[in-house]
Order: structure tokens, then C-alpha cells, then sequence
């Protein structure tokens, strides 16, 4: 038991931040502010009892645009918003878990999810070396100027600005929910803006990239070791890497947290999980499932979340 104990709770790696990872993201932030937001509104086809849905769209960084969609409780004025990043290729996950009417919430679709067909993880390549990820995360691998975690990094700051354009929304306090690769935008959204007051992360991608990168047999994984292996300089772009690993922005979160974490999970490894934790110097508190993986609770973990979110609302 202490070698476990150790082996999550004390494991304390340390930052591997480069000299201008903090000019380089007010760079790209001063660079977002530059695009237009264009924010676009419209009712949605989906219904959802209590709620007005609408199909929503903006502007962001290398001329993408991101859609989503936000519901807003019946009769409600200045309702307390949630901001939901899915998981990378999984962007159904949240689709049928029950929303609670003392909040709204923007559900982001990933930027380029909306191209893409569900992933069935069950599914077997027809093909020898048939690729069934999007393979988002192996292009431009080696310019961090132009990769895509930087635009969807920028996206969870932009998905902040659209909230403030609706009156019937208080933006002065907003809470975000990740899981997977969404973690890592709701952890790079809560760094860089004062509005976010609380954050639940769910099974964290994209932390400790040294370790996990060795370890995690995820989608995301997977494509970032087929772009480092179609690289000539690998120790470049893995340098490159570094501006990204949700761990470097783990001294930036200063808001309660919440860690949803099976110890069995092989996608999104638990030890890297816990190295982000135990940097982040806050109120925090981690569900531990010591049997089980990726798929923890499922249901469950978001009306934890909504549960942290509303205790944490009330002693504010």
C-alpha cells in the first residue's frame, strides 16, 4: 500500500516549461483577439425538457469555426453557466445525462468534430495500417505555431467570449467540465481566464506527456507518437509538445477542482493524472475508483460534477 500511495498521491514530477512558454500563449491569445468573433445563434432541433436549445457557432484561430450547442432553462434570467468539453473523437459522450435547471450550459464540439463520424473503439481496422483516427493531433506536430492543440486551446477561451454575447447568461462566474482530451481545455481555460471560478475534470488527457506518452493506449496518444515517429527531429517537436502538457498550467489553477480518476485506466494513465493533481495548489478534491478504467461511472460522473459544481456555487 505505501508503494501505491507513492506512486499516485506523492508523485510530484517536475514542470519541463520551456523559457517562452508564457510569452508564447500571450502571444497566441493577443493573436485570437484579433479574429472577429462572429458568434451565430440559432434554435436547435434537439429538445430538451425545461430548456431552450439552440445550434451555435463562432469564430477562432486559423479560420475555423466551432459549433456547439447552448441550453438555457425555461423562465431563467442571468442563469450560472457550464461550459462542456468532450473527449477527443468521442463527441457524444454527454449527449443523454439529465441537465439541472439551475445552470446553463455550452456544450463545445471540438474543433473539426463535426466532420467526423463516432468512433467505435470495438471497431477493427479493414486494412493493415488503416488509420480509424481523425489524426488530428499528428499534423503540424512540428510548428507549435500552427498545431491543432494550440487552436483548440484557443477555442475554450473564445467559447468564454461567445457565453458574454447572451444577457440571459452571468459571465462573471462560469464553470467548465472536461473528460479526455477535454480536461486539458477546461485546465488551459481556467489558467488563462479570470471568469472561471470551478472546474471537474474527468479521466485527464494530455498531462505528463513524458510518462504518459509511454504508457496511455488512447486515440490522442496514439497520433501524437505517429507524428513524432514521421518527424527527422524528434527531440524537437517532443520540446514542442511541452506548451501543450496540461501539467505546465497546473501552478495557474487557483479555483476549486475536482479529479474523477479510475486507477485502471489505460487510455488516460491514473499516475500521470495525480501529477497534475498534486501540483495544483487549491481547494481540490479527487474521486478515486481504484477498479476501475476509462469509463468510470460513466452517468455518474457528470452529476458528480454537477454536484461539486453547485456545493462549491453555494460557498462562493
Amino acid at each position: 500500500m505505501p508503494a501505491l500511495f507513492d506512486k499516485y498521491f506523492l508523485n510530484l514530477p517536475q514542470f519541463d516549461r520551456l523559457g517562452d512558454f508564457d510569452s508564447f500563449w500571450d502571444k497566441s491569445i493577443d493573436e485570437l483577439k484579433t479574429i472577429p468573433l462572429e458568434g451565430h445563434t440559432k434554435p436547435s432541433k434537439k429538445h430538451i425538457k425545461d430548456f431552450d436549445c439552440f445550434d451555435i457557432s463562432f469564430k477562432s484561430i486559423f479560420k475555423a469555426t466551432i459549433e456547439g450547442r447552448l441550453c438555457l432553462p425555461l423562465g431563467s434570467s442571468e442563469s450560472f453557466p457550464i461550459i462542456i468539453f468532450h473527449d477527443y473523437n468521442s463527441k457524444d459522450f454527454y449527449n443523454n445525462f439529465k441537465l439541472d435547471t439551475a445552470f446553463s450550459y455550452l456544450f463545445i464540439t471540438l474543433r473539426n468534430h463535426q466532420h467526423i463520424e463516432k468512433h467505435d473503439p470495438a471497431e477493427k481496422p479493414q486494412t493493415k495500417g488503416e488509420i480509424l483516427t481523425p489524426n488530428f493531433l499528428a499534423e503540424n506536430i512540428h510548428d507549435k505555431s500552427r498545431y491543432y492543440l494550440k487552436g483548440l486551446y484557443l477555442d475554450a477561451l473564445r467559447s468564454i467570449d461567445f457565453l458574454r454575447l447572451n444577457r440571459k447568461i452571468n459571465c462573471s462566474s462560469i464553470a467548465v467540465i472536461g473528460r479526455g482530451l477535454g480536461s486539458a481545455c477546461a485546465l488551459f481555460a481556467a489558467a488563462y481566464s479570470k471568469r472561471i471560478k470551478i472546474i471537474s475534470i474527468d479521466a485527464p488527457a494530455l498531462c505528463y506527456l513524458s510518462f504518459s506518452q509511454n504508457h496511455s493506449k488512447s486515440d490522442i496518444s496514439t497520433e501524437i507518437n505517429r507524428g513524432i515517429a514521421s518527424q527527422k527531429d524528434k527531440t524537437a517537436v517532443k520540446k514542442n509538445l511541452t506548451y501543450f502538457d496540461s501539467l505546465n498550467f497546473a501552478d495557474k489553477i487557483s479555483v476549486p477542482i475536482q479529479m474523477i480518476v479510475g486507477l485502471k485506466d489505460t487510455q488516460n494513465p491514473a499516475q500521470a493524472a495525480f501529477a497534475l493533481f498534486n501540483h495544483i495548489i487549491a481547494e481540490k478534491t479527487a474521486e478515486v475508483y481504484p477498479d476501475s478504467g476509462y469509463e468510470t461511472g460513466s452517468g455518474k460522473q457528470w452529476d458528480k460534477a454537477i454536484k461539486f459544481i453547485k456545493e462549491n456555487l453555494d460557498s462562493n
